[in-house]
């Protein structure tokens, strides 16, 4: 559920919350009303907040100093909210700010208390705060600025599929377009039907190599990844060690997919934009299988997991 309204001094009139699709978490703007809750996370957190540099215990010394931010604003464009998981915890808290040289622009922030970490708690807020920034907010880039040891803020951001812009005074950008958010696949052709699916994260496979996942709506029997690989590069090559199918396909691009079969016997499908679609290659367990794009182009492949993918499922050859 999303509640639209514009940002007020103080929101305890109508404020606005936005629901996960799965019901996990909701964003919910600032009241004073959460005053203390949030200044008793801060409070319990300070050396965790601090490690990198950040602000947020410094300029909250107090239950009043923190109930006077959220009543007398010094940027009441600033959208702030609280992050309370289905128990109704607050864990944290995200924002999104307006920037102050372009108004299509704008940044996105966030704090999670150390007792709530890797619950997936922070990634979800990020995910559905970027789209509401797109699509209710209309902005047409939003970023985040992570210092360079924070790599698990960075990890965050990029399981968004926000990506690395700039490095400036020990800080890295990430950035994510308007345009590049509308072009995860909300629908996925397999086996003759055209399925929903919902993006759930970008990983980095290896260098030159990122992994889009989706999950199949009302489907938990597979999932997919859209794999893109830059010019001149390739994926690990991987041994299958477990599953009941795995299944390879083309999508765009020039390459190939060299498949080795567990006698060292070596077969390359090669593919371009002549390959007739759908293209897909099943690889049994024991093979090896590897993606490899040519010099002169980017290639974009797929792979489906008969159960949803798992660790242990392939073995990195090299």
């Amino acid at each position: 559920m999303t509640s639209e309204a514009t940002p007020t001094k103080d929101a305890s009139q109508n404020p606005i919350e936005i629901l996960s699709s799965d019901g996990s978490i909701v964003l919910r703007q600032f009241t004073s009303q959460d005053s203390g809750e949030i200044f008793g996370l801060i409070d319990t957190n300070r050396s965790h907040l601090s490690q990198f540099g950040d602000d947020t215990a410094d300029k909250y010394p107090t239950l009043e100093s923190v109930r006077e931010s959220i009543e007398h604003p010094k940027n009441p464009k600033r959208l702030r909210f609280a992050i309370r998981n289905r128990e109704g915890q607050f864990v944290g808290s995200i924002n999104i700010t307006p920037d102050e040289e372009n108004q299509e622009a704008a940044e996105i922030g966030y704090y999670l208390g150390s007792e709530f970490q890797r619950q997936g708690y922070i990634g979800k807020a990020v995910k559905i705060l970027t789209v509401y920034g797109f699509e209710t907010l209309a902005y047409k880039t939003i970023y985040g600025d992570v210092a360079e040891e924070n790599t698990a803020s960075s990890s965050v951001l990029l399981k968004a599929g926000y990506k690395e812009t700039r490095r400036h005074d020990g800080k890295i950008r990430y950035s994510k377009d308007r345009e590049q958010n509308g072009s995860q696949l909300n629908t996925f052709d397999f086996e003759n039907r055209t399925q929903p699916v919902s993006f759930v994260e970008t990983t980095k496979v290896a260098a030159g190599v990122e992994c889009d996942v989706y999950i199949f709506d009302g489907d938990n029997s597979k999932d997919l990844g859209v794999i893109r690989i830059d010019a001149g590069h390739k994926t690990p090559l991987q041994r299958v060690l477990k599953g009941d199918r795995t299944i390879e396909g083309y999508i765009s691009g020039k390459g190939r997919l060299v498949i080795i079969n567990p006698d060292d016997t070596q077969v390359e499908y090669q593919v371009n934009g002549e390959t007739p679609k759908p293209f897909t290659v099943t690889v049994a367990i024991g093979e090896k299988m590897q993606w490899q794009a040519d010099n002169d182009s980017p290639l974009v492949a797929y792979e489906i997991c008969f159960p949803p993918y798992a660790e242990g499922r392939y073995e990195n050859i090299e």
